[in-house]
């Protein structure tokens, strides 16, 4: 079933009652994510139930600019390696300071990624 189905299927509704306190936590959470109520209550069952996703909004616009990064990597990484069949590029010894520079990129990346999971997970509903 795609995203567009889900979205129409939803006929349920769900009431909840809640004091002050909670109205108000709930809302600045929702507020602080970025998110409306509504999808922060399915997300939330979604989590407990094992269906993701974890990932916030915010978190979700960060992983996507990781992404970005990690591939435009992977094209530098590339046109180097297509340069270096052609016979374009010096030495692979005069490479290795560059090739340096793009695994602590890349490692940078993963550890950002790793984070923002680490992240989601530690705020997710616990069974």
């Amino acid at each position: 079933m795609d995203h567009d189905q889900l979205e129409m299927n939803r006929d349920e509704w769900v009431h909840v009652r809640l004091n002050q306190e909670e109205f108000y936590a709930f809302r600045r959470v929702s507020e602080e994510e970025g998110i409306s109520r509504s999808i922060m209550i399915r997300q939330l069952i979604r989590e407990r139930i094992g269906a993701g996703p974890r990932l916030s909004q915010n978190n979700l616009d960060q992983f996507g600019r990781a992404m970005i990064e990690l591939s435009a990597v992977g094209r530098n990484l590339n046109q180097m390696v297509k340069l270096m069949h052609q016979g374009g590029l010096p030495l692979l010894e005069a490479l290795i300071p560059l090739l340096q520079d793009l695994l602590a990129h890349v490692k940078a990346l993963q550890t950002e990624i790793r984070n923002l999971v680490t992240q989601d997970e530690s705020r997710s509903v616990k069974p």
